[in-house]
C-alpha cells in the first residue's frame, strides 16, 4: 500500500496555459499570480474553476470573473473600448447597490455590484444576478452591438419582503 501512495504523488495532473488579452494595459491577478500588460501567460494551471481579477487602465472597477480551465489551453480577450452591457445589481427596497454575483450568457463576475461585459455581438442576452438571501432575478435584454447599455437588476431581500 506504501507503494501505491508514493506512485499517486509522483503521477502529475495535466495542466494547461491561460493566455490573456487586453486591448489597453491592465494589471491581472490568476491562480495568486500578478502580472500587468497587454497579453499574459499563465502556465501549468491543473483543471478547475478559477477567480481572475482585471483592473484596466480605463474602466473603473476591478472585475471579476470565475472561468473553468480544462485540461487544454484557453485563450480570453477583453476589449474595454467595446460596446458594452453595464449591469448594476440594486436592493429593490432601498435602492442601494448590492455586491452580487452577475451572469450574461457563460461569464460570470462575483461580488460586484456594477459588472462590464464587452466583446459582446447584438442578440438577446439572459442575464442572472443572485446574491445570498436575496432573490435570484433574470431579465432578458437586447443588445444592438452598438451602443452601450446600462441595466439596473433590482433585487428582493427574503428576509424583509412576504408576499401578499
Amino acid at each position: 500500500m506504501k507503494e501505491l501512495y508514493i506512485i499517486q504523488n509522483y503521477i502529475k495532473r495535466p495542466t494547461s496555459n491561460l493566455t490573456v488579452n487586453m486591448n489597453s494595459n491592465s494589471v491581472v491577478e490568476f491562480n495568486g499570480e500578478t502580472k500587468s500588460g497587454t497579453s499574459l501567460s499563465f502556465n501549468n494551471i491543473p483543471a478547475g474553476d478559477y477567480l481572475i481579477e482585471i483592473n484596466g487602465n480605463n474602466i473603473d472597477e476591478l472585475q471579476k470573473e470565475m472561468i473553468t480551465i480544462y485540461e487544454s489551453d484557453k485563450s480570453i480577450s477583453y476589449n474595454f473600448d467595446s460596446p458594452k452591457i453595464t449591469v448594476v445589481a440594486e436592493d429593490g427596497s432601498s435602492g442601494e447597490q448590492l455586491n452580487a454575483n452577475i451572469t450574461i450568457e457563460n461569464t460570470k463576475r462575483i461580488g460586484v455590484d456594477k459588472a462590464h461585459f464587452g466583446d459582446l455581438e447584438a442578440g438577446e442576452y439572459l442575464i442572472t444576478v443572485e446574491k445570498d438571501i436575496y432573490k435570484t432575478k433574470t431579465v432578458t435584454i437586447t443588445h444592438d452591438g452598438r451602443e452601450d447599455i446600462n441595466q439596473v437588476v433590482q433585487l428582493r431581500n427574503h428576509e424583509n419582503y412576504t408576499d401578499g
